[in-house]
């Protein structure tokens, strides 16, 4: 099975969406893939962020560089952390 897949930047395109404010976004270790096909709108429009990161394929540290190399002036908090055994997982990063 094949899934169709876009980038917020070209949703944004489509619907000619002036502003995005916000991008909420669930996607298992493709947040790094996000990032890299929302930079056009993030960086035009600064929207906040909400990642769930708590799956362990998720690297948080590359997730903050990437967001902050696209848009320089976010700042990231992490949300509540997850106990896995003995490993500790960001359950959600939040880029203002």
């Amino acid at each position: 099975n094949s899934i169709p897949v876009t980038t917020i930047d070209q949703v944004a395109a489509e619907l000619h969406l002036v502003r995005v404010d916000f991008i909420k976004a669930d996607v298992k270790g493709a947040t790094e893939r996000l990032l890299r096909g929302g930079s056009g709108v993030i960086k035009r429009d600064h929207p906040r962020l909400a990642f769930s990161t708590e799956e362990p394929v998720d690297d948080a540290p590359s997730i903050a560089r990437l967001a902050t190399e696209i848009q320089p002036a976010y700042r990231t908090q992490c949300g509540p952390c997850l106990l896995d055994g003995r490993e500790i997982y960001t359950d959600v990063m939040f880029f203002r």
